[in-house]
């Protein structure tokens, strides 16, 4: 009668087993249910046109090959008259710091 105890007993699982158990059975039902979300998702997904496939890719090297007609302003040329309005300037960027936290940037440049 000894032994049959011992028997029951052994096959009994512990409860941290128990739980252990539960665990993976529901870790396992999670991965099962977004498994089956995205293959729902992917194939109602509809192909729609691309309109930014000119962006990326293989692109040509600027060389300048080409001139727009863009207006280059000299740094001795600005002045309070061109406060509001938009200049290129041509030059190299030394260094770039954050002024705030998102509100302003400061850029010096080095003149060519």
């Amino acid at each position: 009668m000894a032994e049959n105890q011992d028997t029951t007993e052994s096959r009994q699982i512990s409860k941290k087993a128990q739980k252990k158990q539960e665990r993976q059975k529901a870790k396992d039902e999670h991965k099962r249910q977004n498994q089956d979300q995205l293959l729902k998702g992917q194939s109602e997904q509809v192909l729609t046109e691309d309109y930014s496939k000119e962006y990326y890719g293989n692109t040509l090297l600027n060389q300048s090959q080409s001139r727009p007609g863009r207006i280059w302003t000299e740094i001795k040329e600005l002045d309070l008259s061109k406060r509001d309005s938009e200049v290129l300037v041509r030059g190299r960027m030394h260094n770039s710091r954050m002024i705030g936290e998102y509100d302003h940037c400061s850029i010096i440049f080095q003149f060519l």
